[in-house]
């Protein structure tokens, strides 16, 4: 489940329904005013295809740690067991979610944290598990891999701060 909100069309009294003080303490708060919204029971249309392509880069907000750990926190405090259309998407995000935060544990010297997270995205959607991340996994276990990588992420930091 991706919302793009400059691109989706919603009647003002949701918009004005949901404005509580909640979902902007997230720093991914729309997430949260879309989730309480299928939680009321509000009528959602999904569109199976995608309407635009993102590039990726090192200095977009999804690559952060606390991004990528709120991604897991909201997701985790939602569920819709009887709604498959919406808790699957869900699930598969807290996934990507902990797919994320892993390899930023992998590359910033935290294994055993990886590991534990795909662990946990392997348990949530197992359909998402790759081969890359199955590779991710076993990375965590090689010795000095984890300290080769943080060593790596700082050099290429530092770089792009001088």
């Amino acid at each position: 489940m991706f919302f793009i909100p400059t691109s989706t069309v919603l009647r003002r009294e949701l918009w004005d329904a949901r404005r509580t003080t909640r979902w902007p303490d997230w720093p991914i708060g729309d997430v949260v005013f879309w989730y309480d919204a299928a939680v009321d029971g509000t009528p959602m249309y999904w569109v199976d295809e995608a309407l635009a392509d993102y590039r990726r880069h090192e200095a977009q907000i999804s690559g952060r740690l606390a991004i990528r750990t709120a991604i897991i926190e909201i997701n985790r405090g939602y569920a819709f067991p009887d709604r498959p259309e919406v808790d699957i998407p869900r699930r598969e995000r807290m996934t990507r979610g902990y797919i994320g935060r892993g390899g930023e544990r992998l590359r910033t010297g935290d294994p055993r944290g990886a590991r534990e997270d795909f662990a946990h995205a392997r348990r949530e959607a197992p359909q998402i598990w790759t081969r890359k991340r199955q590779a991710m996994t076993a990375a965590t276990y090689l010795p000095g891999f984890s300290k080769l990588m943080a060593a790596r992420t700082a050099r290429a930091a530092a770089r792009a701060a001088s």
